[in-house]
């Protein structure tokens, strides 16, 4: 388990920042990636990427996510810091995270989840008493899947 600030801290500034975070921080579960036009299944604790959503797209979506008690809402710039966004992320108490403008978000996907499905790791370890790597390269070497499954390469 892990929360919005926790998922930011480690995909790391280069990529990610928090442009608004509520007081009580959502733990995140999944990874959404918002359709335009369509009718979202979302769930309390989605990471809701809205790709090339402007921001009157992104009011809406917060709007929805805020229902839903989505953990955060991911846009690029411009629409990541509109006055109209950011004042929407705070009235839906959802978190607002700008994402670098030149991310592709493919790669962004597969960094998230492997973000989460390492913070899962670390939580079951926690609760079924499993002795932690004592190497530390765990991490590292889940950041190397999931970079060599980006790529397609070893």
């Amino acid at each position: 388990m892990i929360a919005v600030r926790g998922v930011v801290d480690r995909v790391g500034p280069t990529l990610l920042r928090a442009v608004h975070l509520p007081a009580e921080q959502a733990v995140v579960t999944d990874v959404v990636i918002a359709e335009s036009g369509r009718k979202q299944r979302l769930a309390a604790g989605d990471l809701l990427l809205g790709v090339s959503a402007t921001a009157t797209e992104a009011v809406a979506l917060l709007h929805s996510a805020g229902e839903r008690q989505v953990a955060a809402v991911l846009l690029k710039p411009p629409a990541a810091t509109a006055a109209s966004v950011l004042s929407a992320a705070r009235k839906a108490n959802v978190a607002l995270i700008e994402v670098h403008s030149h991310t592709a978000w493919a790669q962004l996907v597969w960094l998230l989840r492997t973000v989460l499905d390492a913070a899962a790791d670390e939580y079951e370890a926690a609760e079924t008493g499993a002795e932690p790597d004592p190497s530390g390269l765990g991490d590292l070497f889940r950041l190397a899947d999931a970079a060599a499954a980006v790529v397609d390469a070893p």
